[in-house]
């Protein structure tokens, strides 16, 4: 397979990490691509530092956000821009393995009835640990195929580990731009539910964790949390998984102190199970 590939790079202030990134991106295996650098509107000088460095690339696209996007809306507008098939996503400020791109074309050619191919990663804690994402789930999700059910309940993909056809992301929509954590997660399940969905198992990403990243924003992450709750309310009963998720964001919410936060949000719901979730929980306390 040769068909072009457009990766999207939505970046905010990151000229320090960028490079990183870009060049992790122009040192793939896979050549057919594009690069589509989404400017959310930096001031520390990203521009000339793109220009400086990159500026006589022919396959790079440089778009400059009016207003402020964010992440979400930033991707959305990247995969306006791309001329390829298939759309891959970076972080300004992760690493791509030499050949993610050409592993994941791989299956695309072995799998051609998948919407999305996405792969293992490791992150670098900002204490300097590492760690394997996805870890071990339970044998009765799946990590490849129908995997619906499973992203209902675990957060399996990273938007930079993402493959995804050009139609089937417009198809579902595009990200959530309402959402200011875990679009992608949201994101992956709302496609996962329309599409099947390959793994290769091999960690082909390397996440670099700050304490300021999107990751740490607790309350939003919380809050994206609950609106998975709400939203996918009827499949998450139709699985057996209703009960599973609500003690799932349960102890999230206690691990990170926002617990009165959580409670408020299901009670806004009015959804019976929730009610009875929150007195369960209040009467435990009592």
């Amino acid at each position: 397979m040769n068909e072009l590939v457009s990766v999207v790079i939505p970046t905010y202030n990151r000229k320090h990490t960028l490079k990183r990134a870009m060049d992790s991106v122009l040192n793939q295996t896979y050549k057919n691509i594009e690069i589509i650098i989404v400017d959310d509107g930096s001031n520390d000088g990203t521009l000339d530092f793109v220009q400086e460095c990159y500026g006589d690339l022919e396959n790079l696209v440089y778009v400059i956000n009016e207003t402020n996007l964010g992440p979400a809306g930033s991707r959305n507008a990247g995969v306006n821009y791309a001329k390829g098939e298939y759309i891959a996503f970076q972080d300004s400020d992760d690493e791509w393995e030499y050949n993610k791109l050409e592993k994941q074309m791989e299956l695309f050619e072995k799998h051609p009835e998948v919407g999305m191919v996405y792969c293992g990663q490791k992150w670098q804690e900002p204490n300097g640990e590492w760690s394997m994402y996805p870890g071990k789930i339970e044998e009765r999700f799946s990590k490849t195929g129908d995997v619906f059910s499973t992203l209902l309940v675990h957060a399996l993909i990273g938007t930079p580990t993402m493959l995804i056809r050009k139609d089937c992301f417009f198809e579902v929509g595009g990200f959530q731009t309402e959402l200011k954590a875990l679009e992608d997660y949201e994101f992956s399940i709302r496609f996962a539910k329309n599409y099947r969905i390959e793994m290769v198992e091999e960690p082909l990403l390397t996440v670099h964790k700050s304490s300021n990243s999107v990751n740490q924003q607790e309350e939003e992450t919380l809050l994206t949390q609950c609106y998975i709750l709400q939203t996918y309310y009827e499949d998450l009963k139709k699985y057996g998984l209703l009960d599973y998720k609500l003690q799932q964001v349960f102890f999230e919410a206690c691990e990170e102190q926002l617990l009165v936060l959580f409670l408020h949000q299901l009670l806004d719901s009015e959804r019976p199970e929730y009610i009875e979730f929150v007195k369960s929980v209040v009467n435990s306390c009592n």
